[in-house]
């Protein structure tokens, strides 16, 4: 009875509140699954519909109700429009600013009495939470159980978990809160343990890191070093474990006053630490959206800090609503994508200027590959090719649309770019173009590029072939192989002028048939067959040769002919040196076999 009559009593203090959740919550035991995922969007967007009405339930009675008019409007108009939110950004940032107004019960201006409403909220999120998973847990053991004993109706236990969990998700878990809520507004007092932690472990834990973060602020003062580029990711989440431990330091006013006041000041070097390595990297490698959520909350974190030392003027209530103004902000107006976007293509513009790589009119210069093969090892011009190949990686690889990149690309053509995106800079004291490349890298077609690294492949190639002039055709899919190790007498007709290439280049195939005895073996030279490719079509294997040549290889490349089989590659890949010229890059490891009548 008392149940009845506090839930009762919930529908008169909360009556469009427990509406509401009636509403949704009692269409997810009934709807199919199609349907239910045809209109989800009603149910993700149903707790922040809730978190409005809660707290304009307490703010005020006419906007409490005018709310119940207009949320219905949105969800229905979000529904109808089939909005993806999975996709939005904005979506997940409503979340954010519905969880902070729902903790922020009053926005008090005592900083003990917000602190602790903050956490009583919180608290009575996570009863709801248990309460709900236990329901939802003993309900499913009892409809288990009696599937088990009685009906074995196997196929509809998934459905019924779906539809139950649903309805623990949108229907217990917001009454057990509202039930919570509904206890009263007794004051958070810490019990003799959870004093004890904040005292004797979380004030010193803090002091502690603050001092291995100064030590490591004097070893780069002494070394002259740069900061490491893990210094943001530790010491962020230190910044905030401090505003953290300070907040439940509200809740013990006597607890440790001094350590409070001296960590209020100690914190400004490891602030101004975090700050130089960020600022480093975003120098080096500019915003990504990631970035810019990490400037905006380490700022908003400083912010907090700096009014700390004035200890009349720091309030929670205004720490809480500049965050929801910065989501706001990034959420709706800006969104960080759109900035990093502009960052990027900004910083490969004004890098390609300063190489000298575009004209006045912003268009590539004639002597594109030349003016880049001019950068030296450390120099300044080395840093802002850096800098453009990292904002080039970015607008191709981390810009969703990828709008910019696609223009970039009919500026400068595939081939420029290439030679940016794939510069050895990195790896050798200067931009490591060979002399063809820069003569053939002008060309606007990659037909006259001449690739260090030629690949030769075809998943299809057997299929050019008539199979019935063959006996059976041998796949990976039905054999096993191993490569054996070579001995000289299995090739003594192979040549080599190399004896360690060689070595990589000969191997005996063993392919085994499985539920079957039958085993064969082929003896392979990559290397001798690579050069009879070139000495078949007329041409030098010392000689650098451009795809259109070497494209006309693919199908030779790819056959081996021997007497009994005709051995097909997937692929096969070489590599060009002015020295020894094309040579077996990476042994091929799928095959396919025509074995001849």
């Amino acid at each position: 009875m008392s149940f009845l009559a506090n839930l009762r009593t919930l529908f008169i203090r909360y009556p469009l509140e427990c509406f509401f959740i009636l509403i949704l919550s009692l269409p997810t035991l009934f709807l199919s699954h199609d349907t239910f995922y045809r209109y989800y969007q009603l149910w993700l967007v149903a707790p922040i519909a809730f978190v409005i009405l809660y707290r304009g339930h307490a703010l005020h009675r006419t906007a409490y109700y005018l709310s119940s008019l207009i949320l219905p409007a949105v969800m229905a108009w979000i529904t109808v429009q089939q909005i993806d939110l999975w996709t939005q950004p904005a979506f997940y940032v409503s979340y954010l600013i519905a969880l902070l107004v729902l903790l922020s019960k009053d926005w008090r201006r005592e900083n003990q009495y917000y602190v602790q409403q903050f956490l009583n909220t919180l608290i009575n999120l996570s009863w709801a939470g248990i309460a709900a998973l236990i329901l939802y847990t003993a309900c499913m053991i009892i409809i288990f159980s009696a599937d088990t004993l009685l009906l074995n109706a196997e196929n509809s236990l998934e459905e019924i978990n779906r539809r139950i969990a649903l309805f623990s998700t949108f229907a217990i878990f917001p009454l057990f809160f509202l039930y919570f809520e509904d206890k009263g507004e007794a004051a958070l007092s810490l019990n003799r343990f959870a004093e004890t932690i904040i005292r004797f472990i979380l004030n010193p834990a803090i002091l502690i890191y603050t001092a291995i973060i100064y030590i490591y602020i004097g070893r780069i003062l002494i070394t002259g070093e740069m900061p490491s580029n893990s210094v943001v990711h530790l010491v962020w989440p230190y910044l905030l474990t401090g505003l953290v431990i300070q907040a439940l330091n509200c809740l013990t006013p006597n607890a440790y006053p001094k350590v409070l006041s001296l960590f209020r000041y100690l914190v400004l070097a490891p602030i101004a630490l975090v700050w130089v390595a960020l600022s480093i990297r975003l120098y080096h490698y500019g915003l990504t959206p990631t970035r810019i959520v990490l400037c905006a909350t380490i700022g908003l974190t400083t912010l907090y800090y700096v009014l700390n030392l004035f200890q009349d003027k720091v309030q929670y209530r205004h720490f809480a609503s500049l965050a929801i103004a910065m989501l706001v902000f990034l959420g709706f107006i800006y969104p960080p994508s759109k900035m990093a976007q502009q960052n990027q293509l900004a910083r490969f513009e004004k890098s390609v200027k300063a190489l000298n790589l575009v004209d006045n009119n912003n268009q590539p210069v004639t002597n594109f590959a030349e003016t880049l093969q001019k950068i030296t090892h450390g120099s300044p011009e080395a840093t802002q090719l850096v800098m453009a190949k990292h904002a080039l990686d970015y607008l191709e690889y981390g810009d969703a649309d990828k709008k910019s990149f696609t223009s970039l690309e009919q500026r400068f053509g595939e081939v420029r770019l290439g030679l940016i995106k794939d510069h050895y800079f990195d790896v050798t004291d200067n931009l490591n173009l060979a002399d063809h490349a820069v003569q053939q890298l002008e060309e606007s077609s990659m037909e006259d590029y001449i690739d260090p690294y030629p690949l030769f492949s075809s998943n299809d190639l057997y299929l050019n072939y008539d199979l019935q002039n063959f006996k059976r055709l041998i796949s990976l899919s039905n054999v096993e192989f191993r490569e054996l190790t070579s001995s000289s007498d299995s090739h003594e007709n192979n040549a080599s002028s190399d004896n360690t290439s060689n070595q990589m280049a000969e191997n005996t195939i063993e392919f085994t048939f499985p539920n079957s005895d039958e085993k064969l073996q082929l003896s392979v030279n990559y290397s001798q067959h690579v050069a009879d490719v070139f000495t078949k079509h007329g041409l030098d294997i010392k000689k650098a040769y451009p795809n259109k040549v070497i494209s006309t290889l693919t199908k030779d490349m790819l056959e081996i002919d021997t007497s009994r089989y005709l051995l097909i590659l997937n692929s096969l890949s070489l590599q060009y040196s002015e020295e020894k010229g094309y040579e077996l890059w990476n042994k091929p490891s799928e095959f396919f076999l025509l074995e001849k009548k």
